[in-house]
């Protein structure tokens, strides 16, 4: 990555977003091989008896055929793999006509046919996927699937495949399937200074910095100049400076650093931001808001991802609750945590009492607004959800509890205008807290969408149940690559059992290893917040949901959350205070490890998310010693220069040396 300092101009800028072209000009030529069947199935694996009509297709003669005469029968389908870059953007489309499609009415999730994309890694493992709205029963004539999927950084390859879901009965018929990827901007811009919101301390450092990512590689290499200009003005629109430069033919990836020729006193002041360069429809403008503050908020988000609270750092550390009572904010709090989330409260007549009661308990409240958007189920009556959220926000923002919004729950990019539109009004009613968002992304390219929406971005993997834990490290590193280190990065870990919501599945809570091993790999891979989803699901036993808590189930699963808990908060002071340290993988064997450097020794984090016994191989580092070979779960040898550290399946934990 290149770097340019230049300290004798000023530039005083915060970049909010990056201008948005049509996805459709954006999207290449579709990639799947004989998406039409008019070659037969060439390209395709078809499976279970799925077969080709040649009398009937959407627009060619051909189309894959599905028929299912049993609902308790697993469907035909088809599957085509692919190598797609990992990182990539991609969005997939399939048409479908359905006829006397019918479902197991206990299945209240087999509504019709369906196209979904996986991702695999290199050893054949399932990765993760994108699953869009299936076509729905009954019959229909041609309708349109589709998705929208980001390629995981350490896929080798998708699949796209088509069928009927689990569960229906009828037939189908699939034709016109596409893959198209999109090719992100030619010119892509993030801030990392100022670092939060555009504020900068009159007193403290003004110094500004920003990432700009020139994606030749979409566009043929081409090697045009990049011209960029900033507009510095003041709050009553007098421009104070300017600044041009252009980016050579050579420039990928590069970081500008700018610090002003004198100090900005405290106010408000705009920054616009041009880029263009000679390729077609690659020119856009910004204009951003920048705010010199003699002090920082109540609570914000500090320049290394920190959350600061009261002028301290803290590590939000808590569980999605339901609608509390003393008893169990109590035990929530005795067990270590110091944080909680509550769907219940958003709109609801009680939520002053929450936040009073939370207090109580030295709980931090994240306060849910994310239903406050037109088109969501939410019932205001003639209210505009916008004026709603106002109302709330302008009420409790003064809470001694409140930690941030929750802003975002698991919302699709066609929500962004709105996802805008919420955060830039709580931005204007309440400086003095940050907006959480979530996410389900596998990818970062799709997560970078919401960079300009929300101060903390968090994922939310859920892996237990699967064949390894393997997709916390695939979404929260994903989430620090979108991040790009300038903004909140937290993870949401599963200690609910998928039982509780999926008919099908037998009971499987996390154990406490799996519990560990989801907080060791999120922690490896930088996250500074993390929640627990969630402790209502912890009454429950399996599907369906019994509307009496069951505390027999509760106080089986509990210990071991309070045991993890321990061993977490317990490494907090180093959490927050250490620092990161490099260590030379030598072998990896698909472990995930980071290394902290606290109190003159090094903290090796390592997690091991497979259900077997792996071993990773490190360089000890010079001067370094080992004084004992087995630390918790984690055994090790030394041959040389090598430290090799085995852990038991689903290992995890730290391993000094000094």
């Amino acid at each position: 990555m290149e770097k340019i300092t230049l300290c004798f101009l000023f530039t005083a800028f915060l970049f909010v977003s990056y201008g948005q072209s049509s996805i459709e000009s954006r999207l290449g030529p579709n990639v799947m091989e004989n998406g039409s069947f008019e070659k037969g199935d060439s390209d395709w694996k078809l499976v279970r008896g799925a077969t080709l009509d040649t009398t009937n297709g959407y627009q060619s003669g051909s189309s894959l055929y599905i028929h299912n005469d049993d609902t308790q029968k697993k469907s035909p389908g088809a599957s085509q793999q692919l190598e797609i870059a990992p990182g990539s953007s991609v969005y997939f489309t399939a048409k479908v006509r359905g006829r006397n499609l019918s479902a197991d009415v206990e299945k209240k999730s087999s509504n019709g046919a369906r196209i979904y994309i996986q991702a695999y890694d290199e050893f054949d493992k399932l990765i993760g996927g994108r699953y869009p709205k299936l076509s729905g029963l009954g019959t229909f004539d041609w309708k349109e699937l589709s998705g929208e999927y980001t390629v995981p950084i350490n896929a080798a390859y998708v699949s796209i495949g088509v069928g009927l879901y689990g569960g229906v009965a009828g037939e189908a018929w699939f034709d016109d399937i596409s893959l198209r990827l999109e090719k992100p901007q030619f010119i892509e811009a993030f801030l990392m200074k100022p670092h939060y919101r555009g504020m900068i301390q009159e007193a403290g450092e003004q110094v500004f910095s920003e990432r700009i990512v020139i994606n030749r590689a979409y566009y043929d290499d081409n090697p045009a100049e990049i011209e960029v200009s900033y507009d510095l003005k003041n709050v009553v629109n007098k421009t104070i400076e300017k600044f041009r430069f252009k980016l050579p033919a050579s420039a990928v990836d590069t970081v500008l650093t700018f610090a002003p020729k004198r100090k900005l006193g405290e106010g408000d002041y705009t920054l616009t931001g041009g880029y263009s360069s000679r390729v077609a429809n690659t020119s856009f403008s910004r204009t951003h808001k920048i705010e010199v503050v003699r002090s920082w908020p109540a609570v914000y988000i500090d320049k290394e991802g920190y959350t600061i609270k009261g002028g301290k750092r803290i590590f939000p550390f808590g569980f999605y609750i339901g609608h509390p009572d003393d008893e169990h904010l109590d035990r929530i709090k005795k067990a270590g945590f110091n944080t909680i989330l509550s769907y219940g409260y958003g709109h609801n007549t009680k939520y002053e009492e929450y936040l009073d009661k939370a207090a109580k308990y030295d709980l931090n409240v994240i306060y849910s607004i994310k239903d406050f958007y037109e088109g969501r189920p939410l019932k205001l009556g003639k209210r505009k959800p916008l004026d709603v959220a106002r109302d709330y926000v302008n009420t409790i923002k003064h809470k001694p509890a409140l930690l941030a919004w929750y802003t975002v729950d698991e919302l699709l990019p066609e929500w962004i205008p709105k996802i805008e539109e919420l955060y830039e009004e709580v931005r204007k009613i309440d400086p003095h807290h940050p907006t959480l968002q979530v996410h389900y992304y596998d990818g970062y390219r799709m997560l970078e969408k919401y960079y300009y929406n929300g101060d903390i971005i968090a994922t939310d993997p859920y892996p237990v149940g699967r064949a390894d834990l393997a997709l916390t490290s695939t979404r929260v590193k994903a989430g620090l690559k979108a991040t790009h280190n300038t903004r909140g990065h937290w993870a949401v870990l599963q200690s609910m059992d998928w039982a509780v919501y999926q008919k099908e599945r037998k009971p499987n809570p996390p154990d406490l290893d799996e519990l560990r091993n989801q907080c060791y790999q999120a922690l490896i891979h930088g996250a500074k917040g993390i929640l627990f989803y969630s402790y209502y699901d912890l009454f429950q036993e399996r599907w369906p949901r019994q509307k009496e808590l069951n505390y027999d189930n509760f106080n089986k699963l509990w210990p071991d959350i309070v045991t993890m808990s321990e061993e977490i908060t317990a490494l907090f002071p180093m959490l927050l205070h250490g620092k990161a340290c490099s260590v030379e993988v030598l072998e990896r064997n698909g472990i995930e490890i980071s290394c902290i450097e606290y109190e003159g020794r090094h903290h090796l984090l390592i997690a091991n998310p497979f259900y077997e016994e792996r071993e990773i191989s490190v360089r000890l580092p010079a001067g370094m010693a080992i004084t004992q070979s087995v630390q918790g779960q984690i055994a090790s040898t030394i041959e040389g220069e090598t430290l090799k550290l085995r852990l038991p399946s689903i290992g995890s934990g730290i391993f000094t040396i000094k």
